[in-house]
């Protein structure tokens, strides 16, 4: 059985974030922005800007032909902000939305095992996709607000498993 299933995997992701990378925080964690993990409720009640974390596709596949077993995990990571809600013109959203994602993209390509206090929890995140610039429009999440958002899907090899 996998000892890290994609929850705790994301977990960790979620702890990460707000250390960034060599002092650099995103922008979102300092306006008090939050890390959610398959949580979109809490989402939908918290402010914004903040990160909603997703298992996306898993795969798992037998080792050598024994008993063990490695696997790939995409995790969705959308950042969020206002734009009902914000004097900020759209391209200043988006472009805030960017900055923190190219860091958070940056941070996971120096910690690509996702090692925190001595323990990692991956092997590598051999890829990384990225939403366009022009982001994505969320109008059902909280009815009558609409949300724009960037998406980061990174792949990670997970570690083998019996």
């Amino acid at each position: 059985m996998n000892p890290y299933p994609a929850t705790a995997i994301m977990q960790r992701m979620a702890t990460l974030i707000p250390l960034g990378l060599d002092g650099a925080i995103p922008s979102f964690v300092q306006k008090g922005g939050q890390v959610y993990v398959q949580n979109r409720f809490q989402l939908s009640q918290g402010s914004f800007p903040a990160m909603h974390l997703e298992s996306g596709v898993q795969s798992h596949t037998r080792y050598s032909g024994g008993s063990s077993f490695i696997g790939k995990l995409q995790v969705i990571m959308s950042l969020y902000d206002r734009s009902d809600a914000n004097t900020q013109t759209m391209d200043a959203i988006r472009a805030s939305l960017d900055s923190d994602i190219e860091l958070v993209m940056a941070l996971f390509q120096d910690n690509e095992n996702l090692a925190y206090n001595g323990t990692a929890m991956a092997t590598s995140i051999p890829g990384f996709s990225v939403s366009a610039y022009r982001g994505e429009i969320e109008t059902e999440l909280i009815p009558g607000v609409k949300l724009v958002y960037r998406t980061l899907v990174p792949t990670l090899n997970i570690l083998p498993y019996d």
